[in-house]
């Protein structure tokens, strides 16, 4: 998959080294939650500000109804939880962990 916009990129490797590319971390949670891959493969994505990779587990996340990510799961990852704060006032949208965006995602 090509990446549309990197703000919202991640991507997970799985246990034989494959890289998967997503262009909104929702098709990242609906992808690996399909394969059963949660706890099997290493995640990573791009902080929304810097485009920086990060680990997945390190992130903080915000999501909104406002976030215009490529596939509208509205969620974003920055590595700072003032960073996180500041784009939750901004887009009116709550903050949270890798676990809660399991939880976020249909």
């Amino acid at each position: 998959m090509a990446i549309s916009e990197k703000p919202y990129a991640a991507e997970l490797i799985d246990r034989e080294g494959r890289v998967f590319p997503f262009d909104d971390l929702g098709c990242l949670v609906r992808f690996a939650r399909e394969r059963g891959l949660r706890e099997r493969a290493t995640f990573f994505v791009l902080d929304y500000e810097t485009l920086r990779w990060i680990e997945a587990e390190r992130a903080i996340y915000v999501q909104a109804g406002s976030i215009p990510s490529p596939m509208r799961h509205g969620i974003i990852a920055v590595s700072d939880r003032p960073r996180a704060e500041a784009l939750a006032d901004r887009f009116r949208g709550r903050i949270g962990s890798f676990a809660d965006i399991w939880t976020w995602v249909p």
